[in-house]
This record gives C-alpha cells, structure tokens and sequence, in this order.
C-alpha cells in the first residue's frame, strides 16, 4: 500500500499523481491519498499521523509512505521488494560530502534535542533519513506511531530540527535498532542537494524528491523513460541509441568526464561504468585541448576524479575509478561489454 500525505494548500501536481498512479499500478499496490488531519499541528506531525489512513483499512499492511513533492520514474523497480514488513526502511538525509555527521553537526544537535523533549536516545547523525520515504510493516511498527501520538499532545507545534525526521531516527534507534535498513539513494534523491543531475527536466533516479528549492521545478519534469531528455544532435543521445540496443550493463570509460558518465547512468540505471584515471603519456602541448589531459600532464589526475564523484552524488555508487591503463583494467576486472572513449564506442572484446 502506498500512502501519500497530501494537504492542501500545497498538493501534488498532476504529474507527480501520475507518476505514483502508474507506480501502483505497475507494482499492484493500492495508493491512498492522505488528504485530511483532524489533530492539527505543524505539518510535519500531519506527515506522521499518514499511518492512521493505512490503520482505518488495513492493520497489515506492507507500507511506503511517500511525500507529495517527489517523482517515480516509469523504470523504478518496486521498492516493496527491498525491504521485508519487518523492517523499517529510509532513504539517508545526508548526500552530499560537505554535510557534516560528527558530533558537533546539525544532525546531532537536532538529534540531542528530540531525544530530551521525548526520553529517548539519540541516533547517530549520519542514520538522520529523509522524511520523503518511509517503508514499514504496519503491524510490526504500530508502537513506533503510538510514541508518537502521545509525544504529538505536547510538541505537535514544534517542527524545528527535523522534527519528523529526528524523532522517528531516534525512536527507532531506541526501540526498534535491529529494524533499521537504508534503501540507495536513488530511491529518494534530493535534488536540492544534487542540482547538478537534472538536466533537461528528466527525473536524474528512480525516485526524486523536489524538496526546498527545487519545488519550482517539479511541475515541469519529466518521469517517462520513453522521453529521451537530449537532443537528437547530442553525442551521448547517440550513444544511448547504440547501448540500448545492444544491452549493455558493464563498461570502461576512457579520459572520463562528469558529464559524460552522469548522463550515461541516469538513463541506464543497471548500468556499472569503470574510469580509467592513469597517468598518461602527453605530446606538449599538442594534446593539452581537454581537462583530463590538462590534469595529466599537471600530474593532479586526482582532481578530476574527485570533481566525477562531487557531480554523480548518488550516482557514484556504479562509478568505479581504475588508477590503471585499460589492459591492465581488463586483467583485472574482466572483459567489459562496451569501451568509451571521448564519444566513440570501441570493440571490447579485442581486450578481453
């Protein structure tokens, strides 16, 4: 069962519904529109009372509670089959390398104050999820929700600090600490800490959240796969054209950039890429026209992969970087299906 909290005046916009219709239609699950809170509050306690709508209908039921500002890609595999009812499963808040997790971090504090208004432990800050998604066994997670209804009768006016999101962390971590699962965050990116994946208003992962700042460009993205979002002169809609048909799911990419890679695993989200960052060989100043060469010949190839990391965010899980030349990666690692370089795809199996 899929439940959205969706209180007006700030409701989903048509494509967001749609993008959600389609998702439970394709993963044969019922989806609720929670539209209507009798106990008031900040909205955030509103957001917590969503499990009250699934209650009133069915007392177990498998449950993913979704926020109202998020897009499904047609694609998405069902995340229902990540998770068991048994457990309570997030997305983690923090995706980006610049957002602290140690003790003096804002997570913690939020954290210590939540844990002394209700008496509870304080979860480590790195475990602070985002509250978009939340995927849970009702009828193993009814006192979860009991907590907090009572603690709703003192602080419902209170959503500082994370409030939805520090208190179920921090219940969780002291109640229920064997049940805490983290899906990818490809399930819940946040875009306002990821402005680099949209591009041409195509949903970058499986599931985006149009959080905060990135609200205003909800309504006008895209959640169909079957809309290519480049342009047809564009080299990587070419190379796109050419991988899809032959299916493949494994390659290497030589003198790799940012660009190239992101756009690469936005549409093919099965897809692994290899960056072969070594050290090469530079013809001064002949070959000096492209960034990567640039960093070679300065020998601070390091950059660059470090710029490929920051750029893919949560992407960057089916990025692997290789200090080596492509002969030695193939020894390694295997045969590829597909080799890269600059736009033109090579023969693999000449180096297998």
């Amino acid at each position: 069962m899929i439940v959205v909290p969706d209180f007006p005046p700030k409701q989903a916009p048509q494509n967001v519904r749609a993008s959600y219709q389609a998702a439970a239609k394709r993963w044969d699950a019922e989806l609720i529109w929670f539209t209507h809170c009798e106990t008031g509050g900040h909205c955030f306690w509103k957001k917590m009372q969503a499990f009250s709508a699934v209650l009133d209908q069915r007392s177990d039921a498998h449950v993913l509670q979704l926020d109202n500002d998020m897009l499904i890609r047609e694609d998405c595999p069902s995340p229902f089959d990540l998770a068991k009812p048994n457990e309570f499963a997030m997305v983690a808040g923090r995706q980006r390398p610049d957002r602290r997790v140690d003790e003096t971090s804002w997570g913690a504090k939020a954290h210590n104050i939540w844990a002394g208004r209700l008496k509870s432990a304080s979860s480590p800050p790195a475990l602070h999820p985002n509250g978009g998604l939340y995927l849970y066994g009702l009828p193993h997670f009814t006192s979860v929700w009991h907590r907090i209804d009572l603690a709703a009768k003192r602080w419902r006016n209170y959503g500082d600090m994370g409030a939805d999101e520090s208190i179920i962390s921090n219940i969780l971590w002291t109640w229920h600490r064997e049940a805490i699962r983290f899906l990818p965050q490809e399930f819940n990116t946040i875009l306002c800490q990821n402005a680099g994946l949209l591009r041409d208003k195509f949903s970058p992962t499986y599931i985006t959240h149009y959080a905060m700042g990135a609200k205003n460009k909800l309504a006008g993205a895209r959640w169909q796969t079957t809309d290519w979002p480049w342009a047809k002169d564009d080299p990587i809609r070419r190379l796109s054209d050419q991988l899809r048909c032959r299916k493949h799911n494994v390659g290497c990419v030589e003198s790799p950039d940012s660009e190239t890679i992101c756009k690469l695993l936005i549409l093919f989200p099965e897809m692994r890429l290899y960056g072969l960052h070594a050290h090469k060989s530079i013809v001064w100043p002949d070959d000096l026209g492209s960034l990567s060469s640039q960093l070679s010949a300065s020998h601070t190839d390091y950059l660059l992969l470090r710029q490929v990391l920051a750029d893919l965010g949560p992407l960057s899980h089916r990025y692997h970087s290789l200090p080596c030349t492509l002969a030695e990666a193939t020894r390694w690692i295997g045969s590829f299906d597909f080799v890269l370089d600059g736009d033109q795809l090579r023969d693999a199996n000449k180096f297998a």
